[in-house]
């Protein structure tokens, strides 16, 4: 008999302040870069606009630089999302289940004129946290991991913790309405997605602790944590291969 510890979890990546501000300070290094060929110094301070939006890739600012033509863009976003993840697991009785969304989301990329208020452009999305999931059993509490019961206690398990990965650096695609000029205020509207790739999945289990487990339960136990595994890449691969990008917006030109 094995006495077995839970693992300890380590405390997912955020990102700071500071490589917020890093990262998009290089980003618009390299924008304001591109922009100046063949562009004179003197039409680049009327082509630069500073907005705050808000949607799917979370609240935040983005600055924009370039003509009415050709923008290129860089923003990013805070989404600090906690939904209720209990339909996606098959949960008896009482228990906490978290779904946490990736919290930093930061944007590169350019969009085009097409005439008038339509714009379409494209860039990367980079979002370096996880989708994260976690459920805790209440005492009578079960779930079910690849198509067994477990309830509060049996092989030492007290709930789950899952994380969902896939391509951090996303290209996207994207139509833009814009309302406004190159200068003072104006408001847009971006509508588009990002194409995640294939997504992978990782379930752990949390034991009670100083629980008393045979090592037989504890390797039926990640045996059938692994089905549940596949069976969610199977049924996530038909919406998390993409992210949908909604955001509204507020602009405000200089020039």
């Amino acid at each position: 008999m094995t006495i077995v510890q839970p693992k300890r979890e380590s405390t997912p990546h955020r990102a700071t302040r500071a490589s917020r501000v890093s990262v998009l300070a290089i980003a618009l290094i390299a924008l304001s870069a591109i922009s100046s060929f063949g562009l004179p110094d003197s039409a680049l301070a009327q082509k630069v606009a500073f907005s705050a939006r808000v949607g799917t890739i979370g609240a935040g600012p983005e600055v924009s630089l370039g003509t009415a033509a050709v923008r290129l863009r860089a923003g990013y976003g805070l989404l600090p999302i906690k939904l209720d993840a209990a339909k996606h697991f098959e949960i008896d009785g009482v228990a906490s289940a978290t779904l946490e969304l990736p919290k930093n989301w930061y944007t590169v990329g350019a969009d085009f004129s097409l005439g008038g208020l339509f714009r379409i452009g494209g860039g990367l999305l980079y979002r370096p946290n996880e989708v994260v999931a976690e459920v805790t059993l209440d005492e009578g509490a079960g779930i079910d991991l690849g198509g067994i019961k477990y309830s509060y206690g049996k092989a030492g398990l007290k709930g789950i913790k899952g994380t969902q990965t896939s391509r951090k650096a996303m290209p996207y695609a994207m139509s833009s309405l814009s309302v406004g000029g190159a200068s003072g205020l104006g408001l847009f509207l971006d509508l588009g997605v990002a194409f995640a790739g294939e997504p992978e999945a990782s379930l752990k289990s949390i034991l009670i602790p100083g629980t008393d487990v045979p090592q037989s339960l504890l390797d039926e136990l990640e045996s059938n944590l692994k089905k549940e595994e596949d069976r969610f890449v199977k049924e996530a691969a038909k919406y998390l291969k993409y992210w949908p990008i909604l955001s509204v917006g507020v602009r405000f030109g200089l020039g």
